[in-house]
């Protein structure tokens, strides 16, 4: 069976939760791919995925759905061919955009129980993250997984208790500038300090793995807790 050995920790009325889940993740780059890949192997029935980014060379290094037979090929079909190739009746939504003011209204978040943020950029993630807010959606945020070597200071918490990470900096500043300093959300960051700057990201599949892990977990136990 499917999920015989997922059913043992979490019982039956738990998996059939799962399975009647509603969940959209938005990126499906080094930290997405592999969030939304465990959602798929833990019995989410129903997974949106937006993406308008294609496969490239380049992420071999970190993104699961990166092989030399998915090169050039969108992030969001490589997923739901991938996803459908472990749970045949799960539900694929495709959403092969960009996020942005354009984008937006192509994409139903209403539609969905929880939101796994994955998103690189500030403003289109905040954005996504406002949505959510505004529409009383759980949303989990990843705040910035680069240039960090070690998977074992990856945590999760509030958007406001983070340390050492500039991206989720750069968040809290925008949220109070935009009137939602009040407003409290979950995030998965690391203390570890980057090593290093620049334009180009570095990035380890340990690390944006074990981020992308932690936020599928914190998406399974709020389905599992509704």
């Amino acid at each position: 069976m499917f999920l015989s050995r997922l059913e043992i920790l979490y019982g039956k009325e738990n998996i059939e939760k799962l399975k009647k889940a509603k969940v959209l993740v938005a990126g499906l780059g080094g930290v997405g791919g592999i969030c939304a890949e465990a959602l798929v192997r833990s019995g989410v029935g129903h997974i949106g995925v937006i993406d308008g980014d294609k496969v490239e060379e380049s992420n071999l290094n970190r993104q699961i759905l990166a092989l030399n037979s998915t090169m050039g090929l969108n992030k969001t079909k490589v997923f739901e061919k991938r996803a459908k190739d472990i749970n045949p009746e799960i539900k694929v939504d495709t959403y092969p955009y960009f996020i942005n003011k354009e984008t937006f209204e192509k994409v139903p978040i209403e539609n969905y129980d929880i939101v796994a943020d994955c998103i690189d950029s500030l403003i289109p993630k905040l954005n996504l993250i406002i949505q959510c807010l505004e529409n009383n959606i759980p949303v989990i945020a990843s705040t910035g997984s680069g240039f960090k070597k070690k998977p074992e200071m990856v945590k999760s918490g509030s958007i406001w208790d983070t340390k050492n990470d500039p991206l989720a900096y750069r968040m809290r500043k925008k949220l109070r500038q935009w009137g939602y300093g009040d407003r409290d959300f979950t995030v998965v960051y690391s203390l570890e300090k980057p090593e290093t700057k620049g334009e180009v990201i570095g990035s380890i599949m340990t690390v944006t793995a074990t981020f992308g892990l932690l936020i599928a977990q914190k998406v399974i136990e709020k389905i599992i807790s509704a």
